[in-house]
């Protein structure tokens, strides 16, 4: 059977000698791990909070790509007259 403390020793084991790169990336997860299990409400909300921010960055990518579309040669379609 396999406890926490036996984890610990395999994790801390396989630790040593990394890469300064790799060992913050394993920082980063177990801060991610840690985050959604201790605050999982909050975690949650971040989650959502990212989505809506991705979701709003792709649909003004959309909108301008629509209106640079739209007034593709507008000056030439429509010259002004003076």
């Amino acid at each position: 059977m396999t406890t926490t403390l036996n984890l610990e020793q395999v994790i801390w084991q396989n630790l040593q000698g990394l890469s300064t790169e790799s060992l913050k990336e394993i920082a980063a997860f177990i801060l991610f791990v840690r985050k959604k299990n201790l605050f999982p409400e909050q975690f949650e909300q971040e989650l959502w909070v990212d989505f809506l921010q991705q979701e709003t960055a792709q649909l003004s990518h959309t909108e301008t790509l629509h209106l640079e579309n739209e007034f593709e040669n507008y000056e030439e379609l429509y010259p002004k007259y003076e």
